[in-house]
């Protein structure tokens, strides 16, 4: 199975996801994240259509085949488990000063 045409935008935009609707500590004090725009879904949602759109149907000028969806499945799984390890790894208290 081929994941080079995965890319790093789709993970990206799970960790910005992530981060948008997670808690934040600041201080040992939980603090809200900051509220969204209503702009935020389409800042969201169009570059992830352009990167479909892109893999399946950029053909030569691209230089893209199109996904299979089990590659497409193994695709968001990547990206969803690198989010599990970002937050499993947050956990661990770090010596900033």
């Amino acid at each position: 199975m081929d994941f080079t045409a995965c890319g790093m935008s789709l993970t990206s935009w799970f960790a910005a996801t992530l981060q948008r609707h997670s808690s934040k500590v600041q201080s040992g004090k939980m603090v809200q994240s900051q509220p969204s725009s209503t702009l935020t879904p389409a800042l969201r949602d169009i570059p992830v259509g352009m990167q479909v759109v892109i893999v399946q149907y950029g053909g030569k000028w691209f230089q893209t085949v199109p996904l299979t969806p089990v590659q497409w499945a193994a695709c968001t799984g990547i990206g969803a488990f690198s989010l599990l390890v970002r937050a499993g790894l947050r956990l661990f208290p770090t010596n900033k000063k």
